[in-house]
């Protein structure tokens, strides 16, 4: 009998790791995020000056920015769609998007700031949408570093076209 039961604990084991395409679209879950123009919104749900000097990035809680970024067909989603539209950023090699699952990380760095700008981003996502907690550190060469952390919220609009960035009045704090 315990050879029975010694038996089938591997089986039990190799049955909850199946998961495959089929399961994870019964869960939700998408094995890549759909190609296409994705509105994303970002809020500020923490904002932390991280040394005694004066923040080099001006925000705080309850801020909000919404953009306009194509996934591209085939590819990786681009940087842009987890980071501020203030940086250049190295891409998004660093980022794991699949089977439902967002994580990683991704280096920038922006006009007048001297040193890295990090973001570390974790979340879920569908076929067409995504939610993801993103924070953003500073490693600056001076003094006023912050932490910010922000709620991502992206949903599929359409195909990739050329049409304008969503108009900057609607970037502004609500």
């Amino acid at each position: 009998m315990k050879w029975a039961y010694l038996c089938a604990i591997p089986l039990v084991a190799l049955a909850a790791c199946g998961g495959g395409e089929a399961e994870n679209k019964a869960k939700g879950k998408a094995e890549r995020l759909q190609p296409g123009q994705y509105e994303v919104t970002a809020e500020v749900t923490n904002f932390k000056a991280a040394d005694k000097g004066i923040p080099k990035i001006n925000t705080k809680q309850g801020d909000s920015t919404t953009r306009s970024v194509c996934v591209p067909e085939g590819g990786t989603p681009p940087a842009e769609l987890f980071t501020d539209e203030a940086f250049t950023c190295r891409g998004s090699s660093d980022v794991f998007v699949r089977n439902g699952s967002i994580n990683g990380s991704i280096d920038c760095t922006g006009t007048g700031l001297s040193g890295q700008v990090a973001y570390s981003i974790t979340g879920r996502f569908t076929e067409d949408s995504f939610e993801a907690e993103r924070e953003l550190k500073t490693r600056l060469t001076t003094d006023g570093d912050v932490e910010i952390a922000s709620t991502l919220r992206g949903r599929r609009t359409g195909e990739c076209s050329a049409a304008p960035a969503i108009p900057a009045a609607e970037n502004k704090a609500k």
